[in-house]
C-alpha cells in the first residue's frame, strides 16, 4: 500500500518540503519508513514522505508512476500538506531509473530537486559537448547517491557517473546541479530495511556496516542536499561539495 509519513513535528507556520519516492522492484514501500523517519530527524525543516505502491512492486509498469504520485500528493493534502509545499522526487533501484523520466516530463508544483539512490541518472542525459568529454543536463538538481559494496548498482557505474558529472563538467559549480557520492560499506538493500527480494539477495554484496549506521550516513548526504538546494547559500553548497570531493579520494 502507499506509503505516508507525516513530519515528527508540527508544521505551523513553517515551509514544509516533501519528498516523492519510487520503490525499487520487488521491494515493498514500507521498507523506506526507517530511512524516511532518518532523513526526518537529520534536517531542520517539517519534511513528508510518500512512496506510492506501484502493482507488482514494480514501477516499470506503465502509469504507475503518475497515477501513484497524484494518489499519494491527495492523501498527502488530506493529511495536512499545504499547497505551497516544496518538493523533491526521489527513487531506489528501479524507481531511481525511472523517476527521471517522470520529473523531466512534469511542469506543475514547485518541484526543487531529485534523489536517486543505488541508481543513477542513465546515459540518454548525456550531451556531448566535444569528443570523449560527455557532459550530462538535466532540469533539477539531483543528487546521485551510491553505495560501495552495492551488487545491482555498481561502484564502477557510479564512478562513470561522477566521471561524467563532475570530473569533465564544463559546468562552474557542477556539485550544485548533479552531485555524486559513495558511501563506504553499504549495500544496494540498505536503502531500504527488511529481507532482500530473489534478485537483490542474489547479486548484493555483504555489508561492512549495520543498518542503522548505513541509514545516518545516507541521511546525512540527503539532508545536506536539501538544505542547500533550498537555501542556495554558498555554506550549504560548499558541505555538499565536501562530501563530492570526499568521494574518491
Amino acid at each position: 500500500e502507499d506509503l505516508i509519513v507525516p513530519p515528527l513535528k508540527p508544521t505551523i507556520g513553517e515551509d514544509e518540503v516533501v519528498i516523492i519516492f519510487i520503490q525499487g522492484a520487488s521491494i515493498k514501500t514500507a521498507a523506506y519508513k526507517p530511512l524516511a523517519q532518518q532523513v526526518q530527524k537529520s534536517v531542520s525543516f517539517p519534511l513528508w514522505f510518500a512512496a506510492p505502491q506501484c502493482p507488482e512492486n514494480i514501477a516499470a509498469i506503465p502509469k504507475c508512476i503518475d497515477e501513484g504520485v497524484e494518489r499519494v500528493m491527495t492523501a498527502l493534502r488530506a493529511k495536512g500538506l499545504r499547497n505551497n509545499s516544496r518538493i523533491f522526487y526521489g527513487g531506489h533501484s528501479l524507481g531511481g531509473a525511472m523517476i527521471p523520466g517522470y520529473v523531466e516530463k512534469i511542469t506543475q508544483g514547485d518541484v526543487r530537486g531529485m534523489i536517486l539512490l543505488g541508481s543513477f541518472l542513465t546515459r540518454e542525459y548525456r550531451v556531448p559537448k566535444y569528443p570523449n568529454s560527455p557532459q550530462y543536463a538535466f532540469p533539477v538538481p539531483t543528487l546521485t547517491i551510491g553505495g560501495e559494496l552495492d551488487g545491482l548498482a555498481r561502484i564502477t557505474r557510479i564512478a562513470e557517473s561522477f566521471y561524467n558529472q563532475i570530473t569533465v563538467s564544463d559546468a562552474p559549480y557542477p556539485w550544485r546541479r548533479l552531485p555524486v557520492t559513495i558511501i563506504q560499506g553499504i549495500t544496494h538493500m540498505q536503502f531500504a530495511s527488511g529481507q532482500p527480494p530473489a534478485l537483490v539477495k542474489e547479486r548484493d554484496l555483504r555489508p561492512e556496516v549495520s543498518e542503522e549506521e548505513a541509514h545516518r550516513e545516507i541521511a546525512r548526504h540527503i539532508s545536506l542536499f536539501l538544505q542547500a538546494v533550498l537555501s542556495n547559500d554558498d555554506q550549504d553548497w560548499n558541505a555538499v561539495k565536501r562530501l563530492v570531493d570526499s568521494t574518491f579520494e
